[in-house]
């Protein structure tokens, strides 16, 4: 017959799971809440921030480490500076909408290697640095339509390799160099409103490029 510390011994042993289940729905969401971004909303695991109508000037600094999903919609950011989201290793979708964005430094983007879709449409950006996306490597998505990006060239997707789809609708374009696309040997659609009238004001070769991107994929009227 089991002695009284041998059950008192069980029986913790087996409340153990319990107590920790317990004390992990009661820390998690406090230790979320002080880390959560003031003005922002956190879901109960800090995956989901969203930073809504909050009159940001500036990306804050985000402690919580396991964030999925970033949203800045409607507020003041005009400039996405060096390692703005270097800690979120792990985030999968970023959202910069209708901040007035402007302009964005080399290097914003450092850390992001897992982030799958990139949308910083509804802003005023007119240029785009090559180089700028390069350390995305898993990047699917990206939209950067309803700006006022002038030029693309050469080098302004270079790196993502992985890239399907591409929102360039509703800009102010007026240069698309002929190997804008040529490094993006994954995509599947490319995004005009309308096909753009400076291209015909290429070189024979330049035109024949651009349709032939135009024609494979497909152009939104």
């Amino acid at each position: 017959m089991p002695s009284r510390l041998t059950v008192v011994l069980v029986s913790l042993l087996l409340a153990l799971p319990v107590v920790i289940f317990w004390l992990w729905l009661v820390i998690l969401p406090a230790r979320v809440a002080i880390l959560c971004p003031v003005g922002c909303r956190c879901d109960i695991g800090g995956y989901n921030v969203v930073c809504d109508n909050t009159s940001l000037s500036a990306v804050p600094l985000i402690h919580l480490t396991d964030v999925r999903e970033l949203w800045f919609i409607d507020n003041n950011i005009t400039l996405l500076q060096k390692d703005s989201f270097v800690s979120l290793t792990d985030l999968d979708r970023l959202d910069v909408r209708r901040c007035g964005l402007r302009r964005i430094e080399l290097g914003a983007f450092n850390g992001l290697t897992n982030l799958i879709e990139l949308s910083i449409w509804y802003n005023e950006i007119s240029e785009i640095k090559p180089g700028t996306f390069e350390i995305i490597i898993s990047l699917e998505s990206l939209h950067l339509d309803y700006n006022r990006i002038k030029h693309v060239d050469k080098d302004t997707f270079s790196g993502l390799l992985r890239l399907k789809y591409l929102f360039l609708s509703q800009n102010k374009l007026q240069f698309l160099h002929p190997d804008t696309f040529s490094g993006l040997p994954n995509l599947e659609h490319l995004y005009f409103t309308t096909i753009p009238a400076f291209i015909f004001q290429l070189t024979a070769i330049s035109l024949n490029h651009i349709l032939y991107y135009i024609l494979i994929y497909h152009v939104a009227t």
